[in-house]
């Protein structure tokens, strides 16, 4: 958020494009892939949720992948840090909290 707050043109990016595609993709192909726009909507969902979660940290400079490389070259190499390694664990447990259920329950009804 440090970034969106120097330059808040970024949060506009970040949430418009999310919206942006769930719109332009359900109506301009959803009844072209899935037979109506209603059922591809349920296909489509959790897969912007993914991308909203990702520009965001793109844009707000959190970077969980570079916390996750260094984790992974330390096990590699013997000289892990303990917070990488807890940092990268509490990353994968809050997405998978926060997008299971979402996922789960678009799953179910479709």
């Amino acid at each position: 958020m440090l970034k969106v707050k120097h330059v808040p043109e970024q949060l506009l990016d970040v949430t418009i494009t999310p919206v942006m595609f769930v719109v332009m993709f359900t109506y301009l192909f959803g009844g072209a892939i899935a037979g109506s726009t209603g059922e591809y909507l349920h296909y489509i969902l959790p897969g912007i949720l993914v991308m909203s979660v990702l520009f965001t940290t793109v844009y707000s400079g959190v970077n969980p992948i570079s916390v996750l490389a260094t984790a992974s070259r330390g096990l590699m190499h013997g000289g892990a840090q303990t917070s990488d390694i807890l940092i990268v664990l509490a990353v994968a447990a809050g997405l998978t909290a926060a997008f299971a259920p979402l996922t789960t329950r678009l799953y179910r009804r479709g």
